[in-house]
């Protein structure tokens, strides 16, 4: 692992938890602790650890993150600015759950986000990737257009079978058995669009 990596931890990580939750960020501290604290109070979780990935902020580490006592087991790791599809990587290889769920630093969890993610998979034992539900904040006209958005795909962006066709990893959930051994889900070369790429490949890799 690299030098550049920062860990730090509250509560000692279970060998394999049922979810890794991943969140990359950069700059965006402020937004980090209300995301971090959605998921500090998930109800009847199953047991999870937080891998958080700074790629590359220009201001340090705050200490809220850091000295907090998180109620969950976490980790910090710290990289050059490389972009979201390498910090989400990164985050990856840390991670230990059997299922590596993917959110934002803005974004809120509904409380019990965790625990329907979970209880899905134990449902569909033979999908390896599961969508939330993502709604816009609708108290402003860029959210608005944005939930728009987001339900009209969530809507109709369906296969015959009804599964959703779509991937947004602003809260997405991929079964740890799916990815290959370096851990590398993202494409590293992709500035934008990572989830497409990623969507493509297991499309492309479907039985």
């Amino acid at each position: 692992m690299s030098d550049q990596w920062l860990r730090s931890a509250s509560l000692a990580v279970p060998s394999r938890p049922s979810i890794s939750v991943v969140v990359c960020v950069y700059n965006d501290w402020d937004s980090l602790v209300e995301c971090l604290e959605t998921i500090e109070y998930q109800e009847q979780a199953p047991s999870f650890e937080v891998i958080i990935v700074d790629d590359g902020s220009k201001d340090p580490i705050p200490t809220f993150v850091t000295s907090r006592a998180w109620n969950f087991p976490h980790k910090v790791i710290s990289q050059e600015h490389g972009g979201v599809a390498v910090a989400r990587n990164i985050g990856i290889q840390a991670s230990h759950g059997a299922l590596i769920f993917f959110t934002d630093c803005d974004c809120i969890l509904d409380k019990s986000c965790l625990r329907n993610i979970f209880q899905c998979s134990s449902e569909y034992p033979n999908s390896n990737c599961f969508q939330c539900l993502l709604v816009g904040d609708s108290s402003t006209l860029v959210g608005t257009a944005e939930h728009l958005h987001l339900n009209f795909i969530q809507q109709y962006r369906r296969s015959a079978a009804g599964e959703l066709v779509y991937l947004n990893t602003s809260g997405t959930a991929i079964r740890r058995s799916r990815i290959n051994t370096s851990g590398q889900v993202f494409n590293p070369l992709a500035l934008r669009a990572e989830d497409t790429y990623l969507l493509a490949d297991f499309i492309k890799n479907l039985p």
